[in-house]
C-alpha cells in the first residue's frame, strides 16, 4: 500500500521507520526490563514488584505479554498502574478507551473485581473521561416517556431510580464497560450509581483535557518534556570548545577509529570501567539518564511510547550519538571516558555527537547552495525539517542519480546512517553512525563521491 505524501514525510521525520538495515541495531544498554516470573517466585514478590520503576515495569509487562503476566497485575501498586495507563493508553495524545479497557479486562482476568477496584482508584478525570462518551442515564420520568422498544434497550440500576445505556460501536470497549459495571454492582453500588450519573451529565471533553494536563506533568518527571524543550537536544554545541577543554584535535585528518572487537562499543567499555570505579548510585544514575534522554528524544521525533520497535531504535541511536561524542573526546582511553561520561553527562555527549554529524552535513549543504535548485533542501536542513528534506531529495533523484540520492538520505536522516556495500540483489543497506569508525566511513563518502556529484548537478 502506497503511503500518502503526508504519511511519507512523517515516516521520514521520525528517522527510524524507513531506512533498511542488514542487521538489527545492537547497543550497550538494553531497554530496562526485569524477569517478572522469577520475581513472582520470591517470598517477598509483592514488595519486589512494587519497587520496580513504573516505566521498567511497563516494558517488562509488554515484553512478556499481559496474558502471561496475570499473576503480576494484582501485585502492582495503584501508582504503577496509573503510570502504565499514562504510557500505553494515549496514542496521539488522546485517551484510547480500547487500550484502557484492554488493561482493565486483564486486571479482571487476574483477579475478579480488580477491573473496578483499579478503575475506582484512578483519578476522577480518568474515570469520567472513560465513561462520558459511552454512558447515557435516564431517571424514572425520562424512562416512562420512552417507547417499549427503547425501554427494552436500557438496563436498570438497583432501586429502579435510574436506567443506563452503553452507547459504543467498539465491541471491546462495550464489553469492558459492561464488565466494569457488573463488578461495580457487586462491590460498591452507591459509588457506581454516583459515577454513572455524574458521567452522563458532564461536558464531553472537559475531563480528558484536564487529565491530559495531569498526565503531562507526570510524564515530565520521566523525561518526556514538551516538544519545544525536546528540540533543544538538537541544538548544536561547539565541537571546538569541547575539544579544547579535553585537549582533543578536532581536525578530521587526525581522528582515528578505535580498534575495538567486532560488535563492541566504546561506551560499553567505559560502562564496564565505570561499574568498577563509580559508586552504585552514580552507575544507576548514568544508565537511568539514558532512558530519560531517549524519552525526550521520542517527543522530538513524535514517536508514541507504545511503539516498541521505534522506541528500541531511538534508544539505540541515542546511545550511538553519546558513544560518538565520548569516543571523540576520550581518544580511546577508557578511564578517561569514565571521567568524561560523569562530568559531561550523556545529554551533553548526545548533543556533541549530533554536532559532529551536523558539521559533516554542513559541508554538503555548502556545496549544494551553489545550485539554486537545492534552495528548499538547504532551508529544510537549517530548520531541521528532516521529513521535508528527505522528501525533497526524492524529488531530485533523476538529477542526482539513484545511489547519490540514497547516500544523501542516509546522511540527512534525523539519525544519520552510512551506506554499506550493496547486496547481490542490488539493495543498499545502512548502518547507524554511532562511532568514529562509521563516522569516518561517512566522511570518506561525503568528501570523495558526493561533493563531485554536487558540482555536476
Amino acid at each position: 500500500m502506497r503511503l500518502s505524501e503526508n504519511e511519507l514525510r512523517k515516516a521520514y521525520d521520525t528517522g527510524v521507520r524507513h531506512i533498511p538495515r542488514e542487521t538489527p541495531l545492537r547497543f550497550p544498554i538494553s531497554l530496562p526490563t526485569v524477569p517478572l516470573k522469577e520475581i513472582l517466585a520470591l517470598p517477598n514478590a509483592k514488595a519486589k514488584i512494587r519497587a520496580i520503576p513504573p516505566q521498567q515495569l511497563y516494558f517488562s509487562l509488554k515484553e512478556e505479554g499481559l496474558a502471561d503476566c496475570l499473576e503480576v497485575l494484582p501485585l502492582i501498586s495503584q501508582e504503577q498502574f496509573t503510570r502504565i495507563c499514562d504510557y500505553d493508553v494515549w496514542p496521539d495524545d488522546r485517551l484510547s478507551l480500547r487500550q484502557l479497557f484492554h488493561w482493565l479486562q486483564h486486571c479482571e482476568a487476574a483477579k475478579h473485581g480488580d477491573n473496578f477496584r483499579r478503575f475506582k482508584k484512578l483519578e476522577e478525570e480518568y474515570q469520567l473521561a472513560a465513561l462520558i462518551p459511552c454512558i447515557r442515564i435516564f431517571d424514572e420520568d425520562a424512562f416512562e416517556k420512552l417507547s417499549d422498544a427503547e425501554q427494552d434497550q436500557l438496563h436498570a440500576l438497583p432501586g429502579n431510580a435510574f436506567y443506563y445505556a452503553i452507547e459504543c460501536e467498539d465491541p471491546e470497549v462495550y464489553e469492558g464497560i459492561q464488565s466494569l459495571i457488573a463488578s461495580g454492582l457487586e462491590l460498591d453500588i452507591p459509588y457506581l450509581i454516583s459515577l454513572l450519573t455524574h458521567a452522563a451529565y458532564m461536558p464531553p471533553h472537559e475531563s480528558e483535557l484536564l487529565l491530559a494536563q495531569f498526565r503531562k506533568a507526570r510524564l515530565e518527571e520521566d523525561g518526556f518534556v514538551t516538544e519545544e524543550e525536546s528540540q533543544s537536544l538538537f541544538t548544536p554545541l561547539s565541537v571546538q570548545t569541547y575539544a579544547k577543554k579535553w585537549r582533543v584535535t578536532p581536525d578530521s585528518e587526525t581522528v582515528q577509529a578505535l580498534a575495538l572487537p567486532e560488535n563492541t562499543w566504546f561506551l560499553e567499555e567505559v560502562l564496564r570501567v565505570g561499574k568498577e570505579t563509580w559508586s552504585p548510585e552514580t552507575y544507576a544514575g548514568i544508565t537511568q539518564s539514558f532512558l530519560y534522554l531517549s524519552n525526550a528524544t521520542l517527543v522530538a521525533c513524535q514517536i508514541p511510547l507504545e511503539d516498541r520497535k521505534a522506541l528500541e531504535q531511538v534508544f539505540a541511536h541515542v546511545q550511538g550519538w553519546v558513544n560518538l561524542g565520548l569516543e571523540f573526546l576520550s581518544q580511546g582511553q577508557r578511564e578517561r571516558g569514565a571521567l568524561i561520561l560523569v562530568e559531561e553527562t550523556p545529554r551533553t555527549l548526545f548533543r556533541l555527537g549530533f554536532s559532529i554529524l551536523r558539521t559533516l552535513q554542513e559541508s554538503v549543504i555548502e556545496q549544494m547552495k551553489k545550485n539554486p535548485v537545492f534552495a528548499p533542501l538547504c532551508k529544510y536542513w537549517t530548520l531541521q525539517k528532516y521529513g521535508l528534506l528527505l522528501r525533497e531529495l526524492d524529488l531530485h533523484q533523476e538529477r542526482l542519480g539513484f545511489l547519490p540520492t540514497e547516500f544523501l538520505k542516509g546522511l540527512f536522516n534525523r539519525f544519520p546512517m552510512v551506506a554499506q556495500p550493496t547486496t547481490a540483489e542490488g539493495q543498499i543497506y545502512f548502518e547507524p553512525v554511532c562511532s568514529l569508525k562509521t563516522w569516518l566511513q561517512l566522511h570518506q563518502l561525503v568528501t570523495t563521491f558526493l561533493p563531485q556529484k554536487g558540482e555536476d548537478a
